[in-house]
C-alpha cells in the first residue's frame, strides 16, 4: 500500500514536471523556432552556411568591383570616412566638421549641440528651400 502511494506521488510529480518543462516560454520558443535539431522542423540552412554566405557578401563589398562600403559600428570612423568622399570646401563638410569639433568639447550634451547648430547653421542662414 505504501509503495503504491509513493509510486502514485512520483508519477504525478514526474508528469507535472514534464508538462511544466514543455510549457515554459523558452522551451516553446525552441520548439516553434526549430532551434533544436531533435524536433522534426529543421532549419533551412545551418548556422555555418549562413555565416559563410554573410562572409562572402562582406568580402564582395570590399572588392573594387563590389564597392567601397565601410562596415563599422564606430561613429567617429564612419564620419571621418564620409568626409573623404565629399568636397572638403563644401558647406556640408564645414557643418560636419563644426559638429564634430563641438562634440569633442561637449560629448554628453546633445541639446547644446542642437543650439549650436541652430545658432550657426539655422534656416535663417540659407536662402531658398533648405530641405
Amino acid at each position: 500500500m505504501r509503495s503504491a502511494r509513493r509510486l502514485a506521488i512520483l508519477t504525478v510529480t514526474w508528469l507535472t514536471c514534464g508538462l511544466y518543462a514543455f510549457s515554459s516560454p523558452l522551451a516553446q520558443s525552441w520548439f516553434v523556432a526549430g532551434r533544436d535539431r531533435i524536433w522534426w522542423r529543421l532549419r533551412e540552412e545551418s548556422p555555418v552556411a549562413q555565416l559563410r554566405d554573410t562572409a562572402k557578401w562582406v568580402r564582395a563589398l570590399n572588392t573594387p568591383e563590389g564597392g567601397t562600403h565601410l562596415l563599422t559600428q564606430d561613429t567617429y570612423l564612419a564620419v571621418e570616412a564620409g568626409l573623404t568622399v565629399i568636397p572638403a570646401e563644401s558647406e556640408y563638410a564645414r557643418v560636419v566638421r563644426a559638429v564634430r569639433d563641438f562634440y569633442r568639447q561637449n560629448p554628453t550634451d546633445w541639446r547644446a549641440c542642437y543650439r549650436f547648430l541652430h545658432a550657426n547653421f539655422g534656416y535663417d542662414r540659407y536662402s531658398g528651400v533648405v530641405h
